[in-house]
């Protein structure tokens, strides 16, 4: 009698997490991929309200960062294979504790929408976890200027 009490009871609760559950409030991303475009279709706007054509082939920038040089020399030589062409390799110091990373910047002309952006900003995030780089640290297009900030 205990056993069918348990049956019936998970049926109830598995048919009510399907019924009721697993429902989508309207606007709600359905997935982390979908919410990053949610967030870059807003964030190409600001650059549309910027000046920055973005509806058209530009040249966007890809940021990571590495403390081994040779291995980030690795990863350059297979990314120009991909045809990016690199913008700048430089050292940051961080000044406090002597150790020094490599700032690797890519640039590829491309045109964009808010989801080819997204997949495109996830296959750098899985390079550089591919490769083992510390960090995917971003991306911009190249004719964005960032506003000033104002101090009080």
């Amino acid at each position: 009698m205990f056993a069918l009490l348990v049956a019936v009871l998970v049926i109830v609760v598995v048919f009510g997490w399907l019924l009721f559950g697993d429902r989508l409030a309207q606007g709600e991303p359905a997935s982390k991929f979908e919410e990053l475009e949610q967030r870059l279709e807003i964030s190409l706007d600001d650059l549309r309200d910027q000046g920055v054509h973005v509806d058209q082939p530009i040249v966007w920038n890809y940021l990571f960062v590495h403390r081994n040089y040779t291995q980030l020399g690795r990863f350059v030589e297979h990314m120009k294979g991909a045809g990016y062409d690199v913008a700048e390799v430089s050292e940051a110091d961080d000044g406090e504790i002597g150790v020094v990373d490599y700032e690797l910047r890519l640039q590829k002309r491309e045109t964009h929408d808010a989801q080819s952006l997204a997949a495109r900003l996830s296959e750098m995030r899985n390079l550089a976890a591919r490769w083992h780089l510390d960090l995917f640290d971003g991306w911009y297009p190249e004719d964005y200027n960032p506003p000033k900030e104002v101090s009080h």
